[in-house]
């Protein structure tokens, strides 16, 4: 489905990100429910999405039968990219916010800029202008498989203008590329367990995307006052609950 903001005024605001086990945007209101029936499944959501069968299907099913709303897409003009950023007192949870603004109000997207979602999106809007029109697509999708047969759940991500298909600028994917270079040359030789060494990527590539989004992208936008809503603020998304 889509959330669609139609031109340029702000009546209201929807917040939404962009959850990992389902593979959709969801509804921040509607994090209580999503745990709720995320709890039913134990460590199994932990796993993560299993595509168009089990967990993801299940648990989509039920969310359905509760009301709960998945979305794929959101249209309209962009009005801010935005860094945040929000603590629970031992941690920072570093985050992009994405304005969408139309007739039928403001949606905003929150990202964590460690999230793989974040590391496919963001490179692409830095090639979009402020108060341009965009469609923005947002999925799961499995990885080729590997010799062993295995394959991978990854984020995927689509912008487009009346343009045309949107693509990250070769300087962004070149930095996100050494960073990922970087941490694999400093890992080689300390014999570092696979978790530890997808945490320094992770870290590696929040960098990046953090510079980008402060030092490139947001200068561009007026600034704007809107505050975190307090269902938001210092909670990190895209964690599947």
């Amino acid at each position: 489905m889509t959330l669609i903001a139609k031109s340029t005024s702000a009546a209201s605001t929807t917040l939404v990100e962009f959850n990992t086990v389902l593979g959709a945007l969801v509804r921040v209101s509607d994090r209580d429910a999503i745990k709720a029936v995320s709890a039913k499944f134990g460590d199994n959501w932990k796993k993560g999405w299993t595509g168009n069968a089990g967990l993801t299907k299940d648990a989509t099913e039920e969310l359905t039968q509760k009301g709960v709303t998945l979305f794929d897409k959101i249209e309209g003009a962009l009005a801010s990219v935005r860094y945040d950023e929000g603590t629970d007192g031992k941690t920072v949870y570093r985050k992009v916010r994405v304005d969408i603004v139309g007739n039928d109000g403001k949606v905003t997207l929150t990202l964590p800029l460690d999230g793989d979602m974040a590391s496919r999106l963001v490179p692409k809007l830095a090639s979009v202008a402020p108060g341009e029109f965009v469609k923005i697509g947002v999925w799961m999708g499995w990885s080729e498989p590997r010799a062993d047969g295995v394959r991978y759940a990854n984020a995927a991500a689509s912008v487009k203008t009346n343009a045309g298909e949107v693509k990250a600028s070769s300087a962004v994917i070149d930095s996100l590329k050494a960073a990922a270079a970087q941490v694999k040359a400093a890992t080689a030789a300390l014999n570092l367990d696979a978790q530890t060494v997808r945490k320094a990527s992770r870290s590696a590539t929040e960098k990046v995307l953090m510079a980008l989004v402060k030092e490139q992208i947001q200068p561009q936008y007026a600034p704007t006052a809107d505050a975190a809503s307090p269902a938001d603020a210092q909670k990190p998304e895209n964690i599947g609950y």
